[in-house]
């Protein structure tokens, strides 16, 4: 069974969903009444659940992103280790939301989470993904 039949599944929940531009988005789903993920869509299609987007040890969550979670989710701490499904969801909305507003600025999501998505961004026509992935092959042939 795809991924894609996998969603029509009526033991399939979508929590909550957030749009992050015009070609991505971000949902929470819950599976079985007791599985919870969360899944990027692209072109309105399920492009991969995530699982590792941050790693806090080696890429520190930027204290404005961390505010604005704060703020959703109404909390006064953060804590990168004893966090929620809920609170990744957010954090990962938050991080991608940034990532495209700053125009797929390396460094706010891992190079191979990058790579990955400006390829399948890319794939699908857009332009700044286009423009993006070139000078990052740029980067790394004269490297």
């Amino acid at each position: 069974m795809s991924k894609l039949e996998l969603r029509l599944d009526p033991d399939v929940i979508i929590i909550d969903k957030f749009l992050i531009s015009d070609l991505m988005e971000l949902r929470l789903i819950e599976e079985n009444s007791r599985d919870i993920s969360i899944e990027l869509w692209i072109n309105s299609e399920p492009f991969m659940e995530i699982k590792s987007l941050i790693v806090y040890e080696d890429f520190p969550v930027p204290g404005f992103i961390v505010e604005k979670i704060m703020a959703i989710l109404d909390i006064n701490e953060f804590d990168p280790i004893s966090r929620t499904e809920d609170i990744d969801f957010w954090l990962y909305c938050a991080i991608l939301k940034e990532w495209v507003d700053n125009d797929y600025k390396i460094g706010f999501i891992s190079l191979d989470w990058c790579t990955q998505l400006l390829w399948e961004l890319a794939g699908i026509g857009d332009k700044k993904a286009v423009n993006v992935m070139n000078q990052l092959i740029t980067c790394m042939k004269t490297n």
